[in-house]
């Protein structure tokens, strides 16, 4: 950041941080034929207002409330939403019950940061979905409006519900799954000294040990707990929702895979050959069950998500027009496609347990699969490093 941004006020900052991203981005304008000025004023009340809301009413240790979250691209792209949604898709509930209510992430009265973390992912997801509809594809054109948690099966709502001008209902319902060791083995992990490159492993599927596989107490390996069940169940949930269903609905399943040791254990979860959820789980009305996560790092219309595969897709039997939509909202790396398994996934019908390695270095603490070479993860936390280091100094010359 430029020097001369030395003692810059939280509003000053604001701006800049709005009129560069439009600068950069003039799509987010021009595809709604209004001006940058338009936009930029749009989006700056609507930040000051969620600023406001979060100094007033949020609590005290809340990330939002440090300096550096001016600056957060998240800041941004909610800010456009909530100015998007309320002029041209007709909704200003869903923004609303975000910013004060699931973002502010109480439990209890006491901020609680596991619901913020499934809160924030429900939000990239429908940003993700967003820019899939307004910036990359024509779907946009036949948008009609957003529904806000209507109702679905068993006296349940969806999370939202795209409306398009034929009457088709794209239903989505997002389902976070905590998928981090370090919170689902805490008990074990808390009593061990773990070192940068000690080596986690796990055995996926129900009746099954790490043993089983490897000798892994005498290699040191320390074993960590499988996701399987947790999967299964939230696809469970998810049909539910989807239970019944109107000739013009397209339902779309989401499971957030957050802090996942490995996309490839859950592709063994779906895929294996006597535990695969695909075979002992009926999918029901599920059109397209999505497996998203986020990558270290994301450009605002987060093409990173879809180019460096961190989101899959499940689709068991679906027509050309329900195809051309998951093509559409960028939906379309098909781990199964009409029920069929693509080829470059079928070496994970036979995994049953995967390898890990915990990292410790340049002030960060993750779990990589053992494949992953040390000097891809030393240029991952380099990038994130980085970043870190720039938001904390634009933090210190805050007024």
């Amino acid at each position: 950041m430029n020097e001369e941004l030395n003692d810059i006020s939280r509003v000053d900052l604001l701006q800049i941080m709005i009129y560069t991203t439009l600068r950069q981005e003039p799509i987010l304008f021009l595809r709604f034929k209004i001006s940058i000025e338009e936009c930029y004023n749009e989006i700056l009340v609507n930040a000051q207002e969620i600023l406001n809301i979060i100094d007033k009413t949020y609590p005290i240790n809340h990330i939002f409330k440090t300096k550096k979250f001016v600056t957060d691209k998240f800041l941004f792209s909610f800010s456009y939403s909530k100015f998007i949604c309320k002029k041209y898709l007709n909704n200003t509930e869903m923004m609303d019950d975000y910013i004060n209510k699931k973002l502010k992430s109480m439990n209890k009265g006491v901020f609680n940061y596991k619901s913020l973390n499934e809160n924030l992912s429900e939000f990239s997801v429908f940003f993700y979905i967003f820019c899939g509809i307004y910036f990359k594809s024509e779907l946009y054109k036949i948008i009609d409006h957003l529904d806000y948690e209507p109702n679905g099966s068993n006296n349940k709502k969806y999370e939202y519900t795209f409306v398009l001008k034929d009457k088709t209902k794209l239903n989505f319902e997002v389902k976070t799954l905590d998928c981090d060791p370090f919170s689902k083995d805490a008990k074990i992990l808390k009593d061990i000294k773990l070192k940068d490159g000690d080596i986690l492993g796990k055995a996926y599927f129900p009746n099954s040990n790490l043993e089983d596989f490897i000798d892994y107490k005498t290699n040191g390996i320390v074993e960590i707990s499988s996701s399987y069940r947790q999967t299964n169940r939230n696809i469970r949930n998810i049909k539910k929702k989807f239970e019944t269903r109107n000739d013009k609905d397209i339902n779309i399943g989401v499971i957030v895979i957050n802090y996942g040791t490995s996309r490839e254990e859950f592709f063994s979860y779906l895929l294996n050959d006597e535990y695969g959820l695909i075979n002992v789980q009926d999918f029901g009305n599920i059109d397209n069950l999505v497996l998203f996560s986020m990558c270290g790092h994301t450009t605002l219309m987060m093409n990173e998500i879809y180019e460096n595969e961190h989101i899959f897709s499940v689709s068991i039997n679906t027509d050309r027009y329900k195809k051309d939509i998951f093509n559409s909202l960028r939906l379309d790396n098909y781990i199964i496609k009409d029920g069929k398994i693509e080829s470059r996934f079928y070496d994970f019908k036979t995994e049953k347990f995967s390898l890990y390695k915990y990292i410790m270095r340049n002030g960060f603490v993750t779990i990589q699969p053992y494949y992953i070479e040390d000097n891809i993860i030393n240029d991952e936390l380099s990038e994130l490093r980085d970043i870190y280091n720039d938001l904390n100094e634009i933090s210190k010359r805050i007024k």
